[in-house]
């Protein structure tokens, strides 16, 4: 008997020792939501002494609303038995205010009393950089759709991760395609629109073969648009994972810079044309110049003889 009774205490002193080491705080309460086992990081979590907290709630350690989670939580988990797992604030005893994870479970001994099981994982941090991430993300889309250009986000894998109105506005894809996120049906809507499809392919290609490669072009589509394409490599810590298009219609541009040339080829020919015209009546004064000089000096010739005609 003695026997058994130190298995027992050796068995449970070997699972608080594993619990204990354990990184994230593990709890047990009972039906009452009472501590009765609690292990070293839910210790120094609540910043407590174990004895400080067997037997107690803690209720009365954090915020009124977080005990009224919590304590809610506790007696739904308790009640049907099914795993409940729920991020929230933890506050204790006016503290920084943390976010944790807690896992919660059921369980019920050979006696049919019941027994919370808890496992938590202190997440601040990570919900911190998810919310910079968050907010970074919402200035970028902000961004993307306050610009004129169409805006085009592919991975690393071919796949479109981002993509702005604009850009869909441009290449006329249906709603249906781009709120689907079928972007191999909106590619190939690209392809059929574009005059020479196969420079385009060539060019995508090339920039996947040399991904640090940037990219200027222009080509025209089959009814009659003109659009720039910029592409540069998306980095992250200085590893490449992905492409940034960005297409720009330039149509009235180049149709206004067609009929620039237009008029300066006109005006080109003009001046020409003037020049000459110019030229050959200046041609023309000269020779009347030389016939009227010519006819001058005969007439004075002339006049000289009949005066000494005149004297004889």
């Amino acid at each position: 008997m003695d026997n058994s009774k130190d298995k027992v205490e050796e068995s449970v002193n070997f699972l608080d020792n594993i619990i204990s080491i354990i990184g994230n705080p593990v709890f047990v309460k009972d039906d009452q939501s009472r501590f009765l086992i609690a292990n070293d990081a839910f210790c120094k979590l609540f910043r407590l002494e174990r004895g400080e907290i067997i037997g107690k709630t803690l209720a009365e350690d954090v915020p009124g609303h977080e005990q009224e989670s919590f304590l809610r939580i506790d007696k739904q988990v308790l009640m049907d038995g099914k795993e409940n797992i729920n991020e929230e604030t933890l506050t204790i005893r006016d503290a920084k205010t943390q976010i944790v994870s807690t896992k919660k479970t059921r369980f019920i001994d050979e006696n049919g009393k019941k027994f919370l099981v808890g496992v938590s994982h202190i997440i601040t941090e990570r919900k911190k950089a998810e919310d910079n991430l968050e907010r970074s993300r919402s200035l970028l889309k902000a961004a993307m759709e306050s610009t004129a250009d169409g805006i085009l986000v592919v991975g690393k894998d071919g796949f479109w991760s981002d993509f702005n109105q604009k850009f869909i506005d441009m290449w006329r894809i249906p709603a249906y395609i781009s709120k689907s996120g079928d972007d191999q049906a909106a590619l190939e809507i690209i392809v059929r629109s574009l005059a020479a499809p196969e420079k385009f392919m060539a060019k995508v290609k090339e920039l996947y073969d040399n991904q640090r490669m940037n990219s200027f072009d222009m080509f025209e589509l089959k009814d009659g648009r003109v659009f720039e394409r910029y592409s540069q490599p998306q980095l992250l810590a200085d590893e490449v994972i992905g492409r940034v298009w960005s297409f720009r219609d330039i149509t009235q541009r180049k149709q206004t810079e067609d009929e620039l040339e237009k008029h300066r080829d006109k005006l080109e020919k003009l001046v020409k044309d003037r020049t000459k015209e110019l030229e050959d009546k200046i041609k023309e004064l000269n020779n009347a110049m030389k016939v009227f000089v010519g006819r001058e000096l005969t007439i004075r010739d002339l006049q000289k003889r009949i005066v000494e005609l005149g004297g004889k």
